[in-house]
């Protein structure tokens, strides 16, 4: 999969079917989409709301953006400061619905102190 994304064309002339690995790509994140469909908030509370995707959209965004763009040992430590923060002030305040928003509190103040993230890189501009 990784070699299709990067070049399709020198895939295809070392010999991997690219259609076939598109079918297998396709049916892997339809199945992938449905356990978390059947295991994801929804299931577990018996009803959907329209905002129910906003927190884990806000974790999401500032761990990656916390942890430095294309860095995966930047995204483990970002997840564990978010985790446990959003935790501890859930914890301490009880106000859960909150933890989104403290979420990207944490990321903006990272964000003040080190622009590229954690453990981002610095890139050079040609």
């Amino acid at each position: 999969m990784r070699a299709v994304a990067q070049d399709r064309e020198m895939a295809m002339l070392v010999g991997i079917n690219t259609r076939r690995l598109y079918m297998l790509t396709i049916g892997l994140s339809s199945a992938i989409a449905a356990v978390a469909g059947i295991f994801g908030p929804a299931a577990t509370s018996g009803q959907a709301e329209p905002g129910m995707w906003l927190t884990p959209l806000a974790f999401a965004f500032s761990i990656v953006i916390l942890g430095g763009l294309g860095s995966i040992k930047g995204t483990f430590v970002a997840c564990l400061i978010v985790g446990y923060s959003t935790n501890a002030f859930t914890a301490l305040t009880a106000r859960s619905f909150l933890a989104g928003p403290v979420a990207l509190a944490i990321m903006v103040i990272v964000m003040l102190i080190r622009p590229r993230g954690i453990f981002g890189k610095r890139v050079e501009l040609e």
